[in-house]
Order: C-alpha cells, then structure tokens, then sequence
C-alpha cells in the first residue's frame, strides 16, 4: 500500500500498474521483508553446513570425547536443516513471477544491490581462498617434522577455518541472490 494510496483515498495508481502491465507488484515493505527472510535463511544453512565442518574439530582435539561431542553437533546441524525445509515459502511468488516496483523502490533496490555486490564478491573471494588454505595448504604441514607434536591441533584448526570460511561463502552469496533477485531483474 502506497502513501499515495492511503493520503488520496484512491487506488488509480495501483490499478493502472496492474492494468498496464502484467507481473506482480512488489512494494518497499514487501522487498524488505523478502531480503530480511532470505538473509535469515541463508543464514540458518550457513550455521548448519559449518556446524557439519567445523565439529570435526572437536575430533582431533579430544580424541574420544569429540566423536560424541561431533555426533551432537551434527544432530545440531540436521536439525537446522530440517527446519528449513518445514519453513514457509511467504515469497516463492517474487521468484516465479515478473516483478513490478514503482521507480523511485526499483533504483533503491538497484542501488543497494550494486553496493553490496562490490563489498560481497570481495568477501566471497577472501572466503574462497580461506576454504583453500584450511583443506590444501593447513593438513600438509603436518608432514613437516616442526609440526609433528600439533599436527592434530593444526587440524582441527584446518577444519574450524574451513567452517568459518563455508559459512561466509554460503551466507554472502546467498544473501547477495537474493539482493540481486530484486534489485537486477529486468522489471518496470
């Protein structure tokens, strides 16, 4: 609902979007809560794939304690999991259907999308790199006779690093889909 809409008493601006053009309008409030829902989202499956990584690390430190310690995280992980697949889907229509916005909502949202697209692929980038480091360069220094008494410290550090590194990558390049839905369409 526009303030249009509620100052003027008068639903002519809305009715000549809909009329003049096919697609489902999508106003501020409406994109906010998309943005904010997919965030969380994103959010949540970043929390759940890291979990799965990370919890290893509690295997090379605490040796028969960290199996157990790893089986609860993962229960953890499963149900974040699960719990995304139960959630609604309130905004599936913004991902099926042609998006209307009135001009001045579309260049926020276009603007908004290209500024969290500089800073993001820059972190999706450095998140990538880290996912490298922590399962290619981290496990070989445990060959080197320098780390042969925390070779199982290095380890769990490789695997907590590359937790921290997928968590980035999955809730950055999420939450910048979902920007990018929004505000890159090709819509009026």
């Amino acid at each position: 609902m526009t303030l249009d809409y509620l100052l003027n008493d008068s639903t002519e601006s809305n009715e000549q979007i809909v009329d003049d053009e096919e697609g489902f309008y999508v106003n501020k409030e409406m994109a906010n809560g998309f943005l904010l829902h997919e965030t969380l989202k994103f959010q949540k499956m970043a929390w759940a794939i890291a979990l799965l990584l990370g919890g290893i690390a509690f295997i090379f430190l605490f040796q028969e304690i960290g199996v157990l310690l790893y089986v609860m995280i993962m229960i953890a992980s499963i149900a974040l999991f699960v719990s995304l697949l139960l959630s609604e889907q309130p905004y599936l229509r913004l991902k099926k259907e042609s998006l209307l916005f009135d001009k001045s909502v579309k260049n926020e949202l276009v603007s908004i999308y290209m500024e969290k697209r500089k800073k993001f692929n820059v972190l999706i980038q450095i998140s990538i790199v880290l996912f490298c480091i922590s399962f290619f360069v981290l496990p070989l220094l445990t060959s080197y006779e320098v780390f042969q008494g925390v070779g199982d410290i290095i380890l769990a550090i490789s695997m907590i690093l590359a937790g921290a590194s997928v968590y980035s990558f999955v809730y950055l390049f999420g939450t910048l889909q979902a920007y990018r839905l929004l505000g890159k369409k090709d819509v009026q």
